[in-house]
Parts: C-alpha cells; sequence; structure tokens
C-alpha cells in the first residue's frame, strides 16, 4: 500500500501528487481499530473548511489566501 498526498487546483480543479511513500502507519494497526476523540474545550473559530484527515491537532494556523502569500508559511 501507498500514502498518496494530494492537491486540488482551486482554479483548475486539477489533481496533483504532492508526496508519495509506502503506507506504515495504517498498516501497523488493525484492520477493525477505530479511534475517537473528544475536544476538551470549544476555541475561537478561525477557519472552516472540508476535513481532510480523521484525527485533531493543535498548532499555528496560517490561512493564505492567495500564491502571493506563500511567504507567510514558515
Amino acid at each position: 500500500p501507498m500514502d498518496v498526498e494530494w492537491a486540488k487546483d482551486g482554479d483548475t480543479g486539477e489533481l496533483f501528487i504532492v508526496q508519495a511513500r509506502p503506507e506504515t502507519v495504517q498498516s501497523r494497526e488493525g484492520s477493525a481499530t477505530l479511534a475517537t476523540y473528544t475536544l476538551e474545550g470549544e476555541g475561537t473559530v478561525l477557519v472552516t473548511g472540508t476535513a481532510v484527515g480523521s484525527s485533531v491537532a493543535t498548532g499555528p494556523v496560517r490561512r493564505i489566501a492567495r500564491p502571493d502569500e506563500g511567504d507567510r508559511f514558515r
């Protein structure tokens, strides 16, 4: 199995493979494993969108609206 990460061009709808590597994490887990996550509190919503994962994470958020703002990712 392969772990493939995709990116979709917001203007053209084209899909691009941005990373591909042999899949390791899921293959070590049992196929019947179900993880659940619970938020301990509610914070201010910074952005909304479509989820691309199924877990909960924390960390800095940087939102860019245009490609020329890419230097804001550090």
